[in-house]
């Protein structure tokens, strides 16, 4: 008797989060903002986490491996076909309140999304699909 369980964990959205390690880079570099540009990278940030809120793919915001810098790291939400994880950094320069970097994560993020749910309405193949007329030859025990 075959009492496996295929376990199928939903994701109940929150697709962009911020990892500790990203908490003071974001505060250290908004405080060098003015005030318009402060209320600018919040607004733009919060409207970001409310578009994706839905998106099984999560975008994680945390530090950038080498340096002083923010990254996105998208994760596939399908553990079946999940492919790499894809980590985009914040530029070089000009790097104080950008958030191109999240652009291009949830971008790809949607991507993946897209693909995960376009994969998910084809039919799968059984291993009758294999044989003509989707008859299985009846195998004999060895003897």
């Amino acid at each position: 008797m075959d009492l496996s369980v295929k376990v199928n964990q939903p994701n109940f959205g929150m697709a962009v989060l911020i990892d500790d390690s990203a908490k003071a880079i974001i505060k250290k570099q908004t405080m060098g903002l003015s005030p318009k540009k402060f209320d600018k990278f919040w607004n733009k940030l919060n409207e970001k986490i409310e578009q994706e809120k839905d998106n099984p793919v999560n975008t994680i915001i945390r530090k950038a491996k080498y340096r002083d810098a923010l990254a996105a790291e998208v994760v596939d939400s399908n553990a079946d076909t999940a492919i790499k994880n894809y980590v985009i950094t914040q530029g070089l320069i000009h790097r104080n309140g950008s958030l191109k970097f999240l652009d291009r994560g949830t971008a790809r993020a949607q991507k993946i999304n897209n693909a995960n749910q376009n994969l998910d309405k084809i039919a799968t193949a059984e291993e009758k699909d294999f044989y003509p007329g989707s008859i299985a030859p009846d195998l004999e025990p060895n003897e």
